[in-house]
């Protein structure tokens, strides 16, 4: 895709709530790359994605103390 990004796309993608490693993918970066181009632009994620990401940790999170 070049140095630069279509950032058109790819804020559609990132507020569209893709997974970081899809967006990746798609314009051959790394996904921590992909934060970072995101954050920098003040993209922002859906409320939704934020309440299932944070779900997500929270299970983690129970599983790992249970465990112990």
């Amino acid at each position: 895709m070049g140095a630069r990004y279509n950032l058109a796309t790819l804020k559609m993608m990132w507020e569209a709530g893709a997974p970081v490693e899809d967006i990746a993918k798609v314009f051959d970066r790394s996904p921590s790359n992909i934060r970072t181009a995101c954050c920098r632009h003040k993209f922002r994620r859906p409320a939704a994605f934020k309440t299932q990401q944070g779900k997500k940790a929270r299970a983690v999170r129970a599983a790992k103390e249970q465990s112990q």
